[in-house]
């Protein structure tokens, strides 16, 4: 009976405990976020202009991103990653509008082709890109610019 009544203490104090960790939670995801807002506007204020306000020109598709870590080649790699995920799904945005035109214009519409893509993110090039180091940290800012003519 002792063993009983042991028993349930000790659980009603191990729930006890664990509802107080799950009350400081909320607390620390907040101060997490705070910690990340704080990052990201130290982030922002050293980013170029062309990474806060791409540039926009005929015939071309362009993605700013950026990419974080304690090594610098790591950090691009991060950055060109985004970029060319930004660009493929920029193009994807705009082949779907040129089928609608093409298909409201009464021509055969065609299907994305993945394959195609790929061979079309390869034109990409790096058209701007920024390095800094803060503390132990490398930021590494990027703006891809991809050619929408086929030629």
């Amino acid at each position: 009976m002792k063993l009983l009544i042991l028993l349930g203490l000790v659980f009603f104090l191990a729930a006890a405990c664990g509802k107080k960790e799950q009350q400081k939670l909320p607390e620390q995801a907040d101060s997490l976020a705070v910690a990340a807002d704080s990052a990201k506007s130290v982030f922002n204020e050293n980013a170029p202009e062309w990474f806060n306000q791409p540039p926009a020109r005929d015939g071309f598709i362009y993605a700013a991103a950026e990419g974080r870590s304690q090594r610098a080649n790591i950090a691009e790699s991060k950055a060109l990653l985004r970029a060319r995920a930004k660009l493929a799904d920029q193009l994807e945005e705009h082949r779907l509008s040129e089928t609608e035109k093409t298909s409201a214009a009464g021509a055969d519409e065609e299907d994305g082709n993945t394959e195609t893509h790929h061979v079309v993110l390869q034109k990409s090039r790096i058209k701007y890109k920024k390095q800094l180091k803060t503390g132990k940290q490398w930021h590494v800012f990027v703006l891809m610019e991809l050619p929408l003519n086929q030629n």
